[in-house]
C-alpha cells in the first residue's frame, strides 16, 4: 500500500537526542571525515557547511541529504538541491542536484546515515539516548491533502466556522505509551495567505524514553527501525483520519 507521503511527495529527517556533550565543531568535522569524503567528487566538496556555530555544525550535500550535530541532538534530512548550469548560447539552466523518490524510500537511508553519523560522534558509548524522532515535511494544496488532514483542519476551525486563508497551527499531543517509552507528535500547519502559495503540512513523530540507556549500532539500528515503524503508522492514521470523524468526537 502507497503511502500518502508518497503521493505528495514529503521528505524525511530523523534524529537522536542524547546527554549533553559540548564538543568543538573542528572535532566533529575530524570524525565525520567519512561522511565528508563521501560528499567529494576528485576532491572537490559536493557540499556545503551551513551552520558552524562553536557546538554547532550543519552540512546540506547537493544530492539533498542534511546532516547535523549539537550538544544534544544528532540530525539527518533531506532536503531538495538545485544548482545553476551555464550552457552555450542560451541563458543558464536550473537543475536539480538531488534525486527526488519516494518518502518511504528515502526515510530508511535517511535513518541508516543518522546511525552512521551518531557512531561516529565522539565519545558516542558513554552518552545515552533520550529521545527519538522521525519527521514527515510536505508542501501541499488544501484542495490535494488526504481526507484526515482536511477534517484535522476543519475540526480546528470549528469554535470559528472555518479557517481564514492564512494560518498557522501547532499542537503536541501524546499519542502512545509502553513501558518503556511515550510517543508525542508535533502537528504543525502553515499557510499563507497569499493564494500561489501553497500549504506546509509538517509531523514531528518523537519517542521519549522513560529510562534513557547506553547504546551500541545495533540497539540505535533497533530502536531507530521501531519508532519509525510507529511513526509511518500515525502519519497514516492521521491521513485516514477517522479520529476527528464529529460523531466519533461527540461521543468520546
Amino acid at each position: 500500500m502507497t503511502s500518502w507521503c508518497d503521493k505528495l511527495a514529503s521528505v524525511p529527517s530523523a534524529g537522536f537526542r542524547f546527554d549533553q556533550r559540548f564538543t568543538p565543531v573542528e572535532r566533529i568535522l575530524e570524525c565525520w571525515h567519512t561522511i565528508v569524503e563521501r560528499h567529494s567528487v576528485d576532491g572537490e566538496p559536493k557540499f556545503n557547511i551551513t551552520k558552524t556555530d562553536e557546538f554547532n555544525l550543519e552540512i546540506n550535500s547537493e544530492t539533498g541529504f542534511k546532516y547535523g550535530a549539537d550538544a544534544t541532538r544528532c540530525h539527518v534530512g533531506f532536503n531538495h538541491r538545485l544548482k545553476v548550469r551555464n550552457v552555450s548560447g542560451a541563458p543558464p539552466v536550473v537543475e536539480m542536484s538531488s534525486t527526488a523518490q519516494q518518502f518511504t524510500k528515502l526515510l530508511p537511508e535517511v535513518v541508516n546515515r543518522l546511525i552512521d553519523i551518531s557512531m561516529l560522534l565522539p565519545d558516542i558509548r558513554t552518552r545515552k539516548l533520550h529521545r527519538i524522532g522521525i519527521t514527515t515535511t510536505t508542501p501541499v494544496d488544501r484542495a490535494d491533502l488526504p481526507p484526515g488532514l482536511g477534517r484535522f483542519i476543519e475540526h480546528i476551525g470549528r469554535p470559528w466556522k472555518g479557517l481564514s486563508d492564512g494560518f498557522s497551527i501547532q499542537l503536541t499531543a501524546e499519542v502512545g505509551e509502553t513501558k518503556t517509552s511515550t510517543d508525542r507528535c508535533i502537528h504543525t500547519l502553515l499557510k499563507s495567505e497569499r493564494a500561489d502559495e501553497v500549504m506546509t503540512v509538517m509531523f514531528d513523530f518523537q519517542r521519549v524514553l522513560k529510562e534513557p540507556k547506553l547504546t551500541d549500532r545495533d540497539d540505535l539500528s533497533d530502536l531507530a527501525q521501531r519508532a519509525q515503524k510507529d511513526a509511518l503508522s500515525y502519519f497514516e492514521a492521521l491521513a485516514e483520519g477517522s479520529m476527528f470523524d464529529v460523531s466519533t468526537l461527540e461521543t468520546t
